[in-house]
């Protein structure tokens, strides 16, 4: 689990660098950065699973803020949302927004029940 912790960390803090140039950026950096913190210390074997469970608290009601549009998405057929990378349509935003937190969810639930085994 030790390699599988590096590899989080490294894919989270490639996805918070890939956010400097977006207009809302900060929030993904900061959202990202802190995943990537999360599975550092997952590689380390120092959790906090107060944090973490707070956190997939976080992201599931900033999802269910973007879930109407992930929805309208489907519903349209499922679109291509990276043939450009300016989001000329809001589902497409939107919809990015939510599979990226929805990433993040999977990774902090991996951490939740890695943190389960330490107590």
């Amino acid at each position: 689990m030790r390699i599988l912790n590096l590899l989080l960390m490294l894919v989270f803090a490639l996805f918070a660098l890939a956010q400097y140039n977006d207009l809302d950026g900060w929030r993904w950096i900061i959202m990202y950065l802190f995943v990537a913190l999360t599975s550092f210390f997952g590689f380390r074997g120092d959790y906090n699973k107060g944090i973490i469970v707070l956190s997939i608290i976080l992201m599931l009601g900033w999802m269910a803020l973007l879930l109407p549009d992930f929805i309208d998405w489907i519903n349209m057929g499922m679109p291509s949302i990276i043939d450009e990378m300016k989001a000329e349509v809001p589902y497409v935003e939107s919809t990015r927004e939510f599979l990226g937190l929805f990433l993040s969810f999977l990774a902090m639930t991996f951490h939740y029940f890695q943190s389960r085994k330490f107590d």
